[in-house]
C-alpha cells in the first residue's frame, strides 16, 4: 500500500505548479543613434595591392550604416569615404580588421 504524508502531497502538487509569469520578458529597448550629416573623408591606408584589395575594402565598408559612398585606391593608399563622421573609427575598425594598415 502507498503511503501519502503531507510532505509528499505537497511536492507532488508543486510539481505541476508553473512557477513564475508564462510572459515573455520584454525586449531590451534598443537605444537608436540618430548620425549626423555625411562628410566625405580621406582615411590613409597602406597595405593595398591591387582592384581585389579595394574590392575588399569597398564591399565591407559599404554596409556600415549612414556610408553613403566609398572608393579605395590602391594607388592612393587611401579610402575615400562618404558618411557621418562619428562612424570614422567604426569604418576604420573595418578596414583593419580585413588586414590594412591606418596610417
Amino acid at each position: 500500500m502507498l503511503r501519502l504524508t503531507a510532505t509528499t502531497l505537497v511536492l507532488a502538487s508543486l510539481a505541476v505548479v508553473p512557477f513564475g509569469c508564462e510572459q515573455k520578458p520584454a525586449a531590451p529597448a534598443v537605444e537608436t543613434v540618430k548620425l549626423g550629416a555625411p562628410v566625405e573623408m580621406s582615411i590613409p591606408v597602406k597595405g593595398m595591392h591591387c582592384e581585389g584589395c579595394e574590392g575588399a575594402i569597398c564591399g565591407k565598408v559599404e554596409k556600415i550604416e549612414g556610408v553613403t559612398a566609398v572608393k579605395a585606391s590602391h594607388v592612393d593608399e587611401a579610402v575615400v569615404v562618404t558618411a557621418p563622421p562619428e562612424q570614422r573609427e567604426t569604418i576604420e575598425a573595418a578596414i583593419k580588421k580585413l588586414g590594412y594598415t591606418i596610417n
